[in-house]
């Protein structure tokens, strides 16, 4: 049988990239390729990698065709993939045409996002899809979802069905200890309604939330279940307090009184070990009993705490999931009344075109034939584009094409984008694809780390998965068998490299930023550039942390940050809008941007360093600003707004602030992104500036010293030092906005006909705290 699809399965540094290069290229270098690189298809999941990987193509292609030492890797992998490939000229020869092929006919070079091929086919069957011609693809959905919630509120008065359950949702907050404002937190959970879980939803699950007959039932049955749960509670401890005597309680100890009154009120988390290893003794009669008592308690509590738990948590929130209908009516209204479409939305709408409909016919309409699939980075696919993507990729399979898959489990870091690494994982169980022949294969040579990282890493990961497999022993999916492939080969046999882990003690946290200043002096005093160093965290929030704690402890190392380094960090960005402010100030009352110009004005333009607040307050803007803006304000407000802005850019003389070139080039290209969209006016633009622009970050890249990157852009570091601190993570966090939709059976109150939402509560997960730990490569 011939082979039809190839699986790769890889470790970091094993050469992902390297061998769906070689793939690539071994398909243009066939005798019968002519233009092959218009019928093969390469899927990324990131900008960053489809640059790499037509970079890659392309320098390899001309490294072949004009015989480069650099080209011997590839052509080395490519003779042990098809031997009966011609050598010499002639592949030199077929190089080049290929090369050429590309270069004249560069926007059928097929590699892209996934994100971006699924537009392609949107933008190919707008008309069958209900959508505009000339639609624009939205990626920030921020704005659309405040727009909808305003709306909701807006027209709340005339829809009596949303007016109740608003009003219900105002209560649970009021309930629940929260702030009786209810837009903000409406907001933030709105935001589920881009989610794939949200977008896959039935419409039998749509019915559920739509029945106030249903909705009733379920809201009575959780109010029943939370106070069933709590009188039981407080039935058992009751019972335990009746038996045991009040000096005999005292005897016990503080631990077991504290428990007591906090379970009784559903606040204990569980039973402490020291509470738990309690044994009430039997020297008087009544102990007996008491022991009976406290051993059903000790049972019953952690059910019964779930339970209510779990009821509280899906009354807290079933009002504003009933709302969410009503928002997804309002998103869509917006979208098409801006001709706007979100990029989350596209897997969702492609779903339905593509769910009983015929492959081919798709691939027609894009004017595409593509007889090669391939997937990079495969464990990142959500499971609604892999439901797309697979009709289409069986189709091809089908008639006589082949698909590559590339991926690895252990390094799925996108959950925010729905990445479903068990796809990957039980990927040859699909039934669909065991009528292929297929060939799974490790890569189990690391390329990229010298031979002492490989060593730590084989060390180290297989005895924290069986670690953490402890903690949940009946796991349906072991860890274990996750990291079953990885240990590695060095290819660099070196016995170079170094790992440094460090344990802190509470007390001691505070050493972690001293103690990696301390290293990163030293790597400068050897000679290393700080852009070779970067620092992983977990979130945004730690990056900006972490900069604040280098700029009290360690003020001479420059730390940088696509998150941390946002645009009202910027002088001259806030110059230029505190004289936008002032232009449409018409009444005088701006006091505070007025004086924030003149003060930075004389101070960064002027040089005026000995300034003083008395200094500014008493003096006018016409004294300090220049007169171009204060006695022309009139024909200023009559440029268009870009044109005004490079205008103040000019009349204050904000090139002279050094380092700030990066913030001001960011700033222009967020205005021009804003003025596609909106109303070209000054004031739309501060109240978007006030809302959101103000936080959009500055690219790292473009500013020298120490990188901060967060988790999920980690992927092929390219970094000589890399730096680990704070790994203290939970093995569970999920976002408090998340909306898990659950499949028929699988709910416990699914006999019901409960509304198909799960939600979870932090204080029925546990926590598992990793020690912190640098990895460094010398």
């Amino acid at each position: 049988m011939q082979q039809s699809l190839n699986i790769y399965k890889a470790s970091a540094g094993s050469g992902k990239t390297f061998t769906l290069a070689v793939e690539y290229i071994l398909e243009l270098l066939q005798p019968y390729a002519q233009h092959e690189f218009e019928h093969t298809l390469a899927v990324t999941f990131t900008n960053k990698a489809t640059a790499e990987m037509k970079d890659r193509i392309l320098e390899t292609l001309y490294a072949i065709k004009t015989d480069l030492p650099e080209a011997q890797p590839y052509l080395d992998a490519i003779r042990r993939r098809a031997p009966h490939l011609p050598q010499g000229q002639t592949l030199r020869q077929q190089a080049g045409r290929a090369l050429s092929a590309i270069l004249h006919d560069y926007s059928r070079f097929r590699v892209e996002t996934i994100d971006s091929f699924f537009q392609s086919i949107l933008s190919g069957m707008a008309r069958e899809l209900g959508l505009a011609a000339g639609l624009q693809v939205e990626l920030q959905t921020d704005e659309i979802i405040d727009s909808a919630v305003d709306s909701l509120i807006e027209t709340m008065d005339t829809r009596p069905k949303v007016r109740r359950w608003v009003m219900d949702y105002v209560r649970e907050q009021l309930d629940s200890g929260d702030k009786w404002d209810i837009v903000t937190p409406l907001k933030a959970f709105a935001t589920g309604i881009f989610s794939e879980e949200y977008q896959g939803r039935s419409q039998e699950e749509l019915d559920r939330i739509s029945d106030d007959g249903q909705v009733r039932a379920f809201s009575q049955e959780m109010r029943s279940i939370r106070q069933r749960a709590l009188e039981q509670v407080q039935e058992a401890v009751d019972e335990v307090l009746r038996i045991i005597p009040d000096f005999s309680l005292i005897s016990y100890g503080k631990n077991l009184q504290s428990f007591l009154r906090k379970a009784r009120e559903m606040k204990s988390e569980g039973p402490t070990k020291s509470v738990e290893a309690i044994r009430l003794k039997s020297s008087q009669p009544w102990e007996t009993e008491l022991q009976e008592a406290y051993a059903h308690l000790l049972a019953v509590y952690p059910r019964l705490r779930r339970d209510y738990l779990s009821a509280s948590l899906a009354l807290r929130h079933l009002s504003s999931l009933l709302l969410l209908q009503y928002i997804d009516e309002c998103a869509h209204e917006i979208e098409g009344d801006s001709g706007r479409f979100t990029l989350s939305s596209t897997p969702a709408l492609l779903g339905k075109m593509v769910e009983g409909s015929d492959a081919p016919f798709i691939f027609e309409k894009i004017g595409t034939r593509i007889n090669y699939v391939m997937i990079d980075e495969f464990q990142d696919t959500s499971r609604m584009q892999w439901e797309n993507f697979k009709k289409l990729l069986f189709e091809k399979l089908s008639s006589g094409g082949k698909g590559l898959l590339v991926g690895d489990i252990k390094q799925s870091i996108y959950r925010w984008r729905s990445g479903d690494w068990k796809i990957l994982y039980g990927i040859e169980e699909e039934r669909e694809l065991k009528r292929f022949s297929i060939k799974s294969e490790p890569l189990d040579v690391n390329y990229r780390s010298h031979q002492n990282i490989v060593r730590f890493n084989n060390a180290f990961f297989p005895v924290a998965a069986r670690l953490l497999d402890d903690i949940d022993p009946d796991a349906p999916i072991k860890l274990s068998h996750i990291y079953d492939d990885v240990k590695q080969k060095a290819k660099k046999a070196d016995a170079q490299g170094f790992v440094r882990v460090k344990l802190y003690r509470d007390k001691e946290a505070d050493d972690t930023i001293h103690d990696m200043a301390k290293q990163i002096r030293r790597l400068q005093a050897d000679g290393l550039d700080l852009s070779q160093i970067a620092i992983l965290v977990r979130t945004n929030l730690m990056a900006k942390q972490l900069i604040e704690g280098f700029t009290r402890q360690a003020p001479d190392i420059r730390l940088v940050s696509d998150e941390a380094f946002m645009l009202d960090a910027s002088t001259a960005v806030q110059m230029l809008v505190a004289a936008l402010r002032l232009l449409v100030d018409t009444k005088h009352s701006d006091i505070v941007s007025e004086k924030y110009l003149m003060l930075h004005y004389l101070h960064d333009i002027k040089g005026q360093t000995d300034l003083s607040i008395q200094d500014i307050a008493l003096r006018e803007a016409a004294e300090v600003l220049p007169e171009e803006f204060t006695a022309h304000r009139e024909e200023l407000l009559q440029l268009p707004l870009y044109l005004l802005v490079e205008r103040l850019w000019r009349i204050f003389s904000l090139a002279e602030i050094e380092g700030e070139d990066v913030y001001v080039l960011t700033f222009f290209d967020e205005l021009q992104n804003h003025l596609r969209n909106a109303t070209p006016d000054i004031p739309t633009f501060l109240a978007a500036w006030d809302e959101k622009l103000h936080q959009r970050a500055v690219p790292g890249t473009s500013v020298a010293g120490v990188r901060i990157l967060t988790i999920h852009k980690s992927k092929g570091l390219a970094f000589h030092t890399v730096m680990l601190p704070y790994s203290q993570w939970s093995i569970e966090g999920d976002r408090q906005t998340d909306i898990l939709w659950c499949e028929a059976g699988v709910h416990p109150y699914d006999e019901l006909g409960a509304l198909p939402i799960s939600t979870y509560s932090k204080d029925v997960r546990s926590s598992v705290f990793a020690p912190a730990y640098e990895q460094e490569h010398l």
